[in-house]
């Protein structure tokens, strides 16, 4: 595990991440289940629509759902099924009310996914027409082997960055004329040399303000590093800052995974194995820099608890309340 954490070493800024303990809110927010989907269906990555509903993808298969979170009850409905792969990760919106959603298939190996049947489908979910949600289908070929969280670049919506969690880099995809390069390849973007634990590197990732903020999961690190209009880290991605690292990551069983930023730029972070954290991201010499607060679960708390392995979390309402997907099929509402 040395080698693992000479890796976030390399040049980088560590930001008060060590020196910043995880406190608790000052505040309890009030979380309760918002809706159960039925027969495991493992949730992944989600987006709430302009119009309130919440886009949902599973690992499960490769059905895309939505939820008004304001029926009685909430209901899942199958919006679209996709045409290939076992499994939906990331999604993000672009321009026009399209959004893009990575699907993929998972090979036998554990932890690993088939490099070559990975796609980025455009689906336009607010369309009144049932032909047209599935817009295009943009393949990924190998050697990509795990294409997961995605984000657009504000200037430039129809161009997204995609993380490759298991080879540690950064795609760019071009949605109109499909072409696909690597932006960044780093090793503050893999898992070292890890060998136990889920082998994921690079997973949430989101650009504001001129950073791409991203979670390595295996690493335990909350990172950001500037990057040019065009998504090409500054320098080369040399400076990297690392704004908090979860404790405990080293046992492979604590880690990062999706998250959503706030107006003031502060993260709020899922954290497997059953928790919810907020970030404080930097801002000049305010006392809270790097500081992480449990918004909400505990070690102990994940089966049958609210967050079950949480995947996803996204702010929605104004920045009022924050949904939080899990693999246990639950999402959750949390008033903040």
């Amino acid at each position: 595990m040395r080698q693992v954490l000479s890796v976030l070493t390399l040049g980088l800024s560590l930001a008060l991440a060590v020196a910043s303990p995880s406190k608790p809110p000052h505040h309890q927010p009030k979380a309760s289940e918002l809706i159960q989907f039925p027969n495991g269906t493992r949730l992944e990555n989600f987006k709430v629509l302009p119009n309130g509903h919440l886009l949902i993808g599973s690992l499960s298969s490769t059905e895309v759902y939505t939820v008004d979170p304001h029926a009685q009850p909430p209901t899942p409905n199958t919006l679209v099924t996709l045409p290939s792969g076992s499994s939906l990760f990331g999604i993000t919106p672009l321009n026009n009310k399209l959004y893009a959603i990575s699907s993929g298939t998972a090979a036998p190996t554990p932890h690993r996914y088939l490099p070559g049947s990975y796609r980025i489908n455009i689906i336009s979910p607010l369309s009144s027409n049932p032909s047209q949600i599935l817009v295009d289908s943009i393949p990924i070929p190998a050697p990509y082997e795990f294409v997961n969280g995605l984000t657009y670049l504000p200037n430039k919506p129809h161009i997204i960055l995609a993380a490759d969690s298991y080879l540690g880099e950064i795609l760019r995809i071009n949605t109109r004329t499909h072409k696909i390069t690597t932006a960044w390849k780093s090793p503050v973007l893999g898992f070292g040399d890890a060998t136990d634990g889920f082998l994921i590197g690079v997973n949430g990732v989101r650009v504001r303000d001129g950073y791409l903020y991203f979670t390595n999961s295996r690493l335990g690190t909350f990172s950001r590093v500037r990057i040019d209009e065009d998504g090409f880290p500054l320098k080369g991605g040399k400076d990297v800052e690392v704004l908090a690292i979860l404790p405990d990551f080293e046992d492979g069983a604590h880690l990062w995974d999706d998250f959503d930023l706030d107006k003031e730029g502060n993260a709020y972070i899922t954290a497997h194995p059953a928790e919810l954290k907020k970030v404080y991201v930097p801002k000049g010499k305010g006392k809270e820099k790097g500081r992480q607060e449990v918004i909400l679960g505990a070690d102990g708390q994940g089966e049958g608890g609210l967050l079950n392995a949480p995947t996803a979390a996204e702010l929605g309402e104004g920045g009022k309340v924050l949904y939080v997907t899990n693999m246990s099929g639950k999402v959750v509402k949390v008033e903040l």
